[in-house]
């Protein structure tokens, strides 16, 4: 374990607001939010000096501001330089400045750190949770890139994500299993297959079983840390209105050009830029939409027609496949992976306004 320092003037040098009266108000709100991460750095390395003893230190780990594993844990510069490269790959896909800004002003507050960023106060609270001018979409990604040394959504900016590949690393899990993990329930990491775990999606998936789901999260405990804890109740998922409007707006663009291209890794041996990839926002949800890239997409001839939406929250990030459905009843109609039932329904009352409005 690495217990926190003493901050060296250099390392808070770039936090010391400019005071210049006639500066713009963004450049104002800026020097606020880094003398404000100041005051609680200093905060922190006082904590710090105070309880970092050799009797706390063996008696109460969990009041010591230290990471939990130096050797597993990324650097403040590579997070640094991850984050720098989300928020470039988002300007060049033209998502919104303001969410393209923000990674790259995290990355500043990152690198001004004199001490792992994966580090917890007196409290036991981690530091980026408590960072001014991150919120808690930031702290989830450097959460992830302190952990794993990845980041799922800078994978996929820059088309080289494998879900399926991941998925069947875990002992238990095999190709067949893994697309149906992925086409089914959506999931991309190895935190929302330990949450599917827990919170009993994953059991009721064909080919699952309580033995099997015991053996996934035996194997998730060695990866994942720390591993979510099961939820105390179900959050609602976001409208399938919502889902259908984006799915119909990234289609459109596509097929218009209207959209940047990526030249996904996999599956693309001419390293061609053929992937269309939009960043639209509902409220308070994120959305990124591409059309499907998997083995299974391309086998079926369905990689303009399978769109995939990663779905960022403040607290979680869902994934949303959505089809043109084939065959029975809803055969032709756009359709949500999971929720064919709600689709049903949202069809037929669809087609009941417009017959009242003849």
């Amino acid at each position: 374990m690495v217990a926190l320092g003493r901050a060296s003037p250099r390392a808070h040098a770039s936090f010391v607001p400019t005071g210049d009266a006639h500066e713009p108000a963004s450049d104002r709100r800026a020097s606020r939010t880094r003398h404000g991460t100041q005051v609680y750095l200093r905060k922190i390395e006082n904590d710090v000096r105070r309880i970092a003893t050799p009797v706390w230190q063996e008696t109460c780990d969990a009041c010591i501001i230290m990471t939990q594993d130096a050797t597993r844990i990324a650097s403040n510069e590579k997070i640094a330089e991850a984050l720098d490269a989300v928020g470039t790959l988002l300007t060049a896909q033209e998502a919104d400045p303001f969410r393209t800004g923000a990674y790259h002003r995290a990355a500043e507050i990152v690198r001004g750190l004199s001490f792992p960023i994966a580090s917890r106060d007196a409290r036991g609270k981690t530091v980026v949770s408590q960072l001014p001018g991150i919120g808690a979409r930031l702290a989830r990604a450097i959460a992830e890139l302190a952990e794993t040394g990845h980041l799922g959504l800078l994978d996929r900016l820059r088309g080289h994500s494998d879900s399926e590949a991941l998925m069947t690393s875990v002992p238990g899990i095999g190709p067949t299993l893994a697309h149906r993990i992925h086409d089914k329930l959506g999931i991309e990491t190895l935190e929302e297959l330990a949450r599917a775990a827990h919170d009993g999606r994953l059991d009721r998936l064909d080919g699952f079983g309580p033995r099997r789901v015991r053996m996934v999260l035996a194997e998730l405990r060695q990866r994942v840390h720390p591993l979510p804890r099961p939820p105390s109740r179900a959050r609602p998922e976001p409208p399938l209105a919502e889902i259908l409007d984006v799915d119909r707006q990234y289609r459109d663009q596509a097929a218009r050009g209207a959209l940047v291209r990526i030249a996904p890794r996999r599956l693309n041996p001419t390293h061609e830029a053929w992937l269309p990839v939009m960043h639209v926002h509902r409220g308070a949800r994120q959305y990124t939409a591409l059309f499907s890239n998997t083995p299974r997409a391309h086998a079926l001839g369905k990689t303009n027609d399978w769109v995939v939406l990663y779905i960022d929250e403040d607290d979680r990030e869902r994934q949303a496949t959505v089809v043109t459905e084939i065959r029975g009843p809803l055969a032709g109609q756009r359709v949500v992976r999971g929720r064919e039932a709600e689709c049903a329904a949202y069809y037929a009352g669809a087609r009941v306004s417009q017959s009242g409005a003849l």
